[in-house]
């Protein structure tokens, strides 16, 4: 009974986790400055003609979604990453979206994530 009720637990909570990504919300704020919403901290965007810049990139598993969401903005290149802070909600997909963007934040932050 034990196992049953783990395995049918973990199920519920792996399973939700790609389906995340479809999740994200974006918002129009004002001019080229736009708000990604979804699971975990919000994304700011600004978008220019000199490519694309996001405030924060959420977790690790939203990197797909959140780079589809800005390509739906702007064909532009997303060219920074700015980290508020350490936390994976925050900085989670810069594994991923750090290969193809400048990331900028505190001194302070890179060394909680180093």
């Amino acid at each position: 009974m034990k196992r049953t009720l783990l395995l049918v637990t973990l199920l519920a909570v792996f399973s939700g986790l790609p389906a995340c990504a479809q999740d994200l919300t974006t918002h129009h704020v004002r001019g080229n400055v736009y708000m990604i919403e979804g699971p975990g901290g919000n994304i700011g965007v600004s978008v220019g003609d000199d490519g694309i810049l996001i405030i924060d990139d959420k977790f690790a598993n939203l990197a797909e979604g959140i780079r589809a969401a800005v390509a739906k903005l702007n064909d532009g290149k997303l060219e920074f990453i700015l980290n508020t802070h350490h936390h994976g909600d925050h900085t989670g997909a810069n594994e991923t979206l750090g290969a193809e963007a400048h990331i900028i934040a505190h001194a302070n932050v890179r060394k909680r994530l180093a």
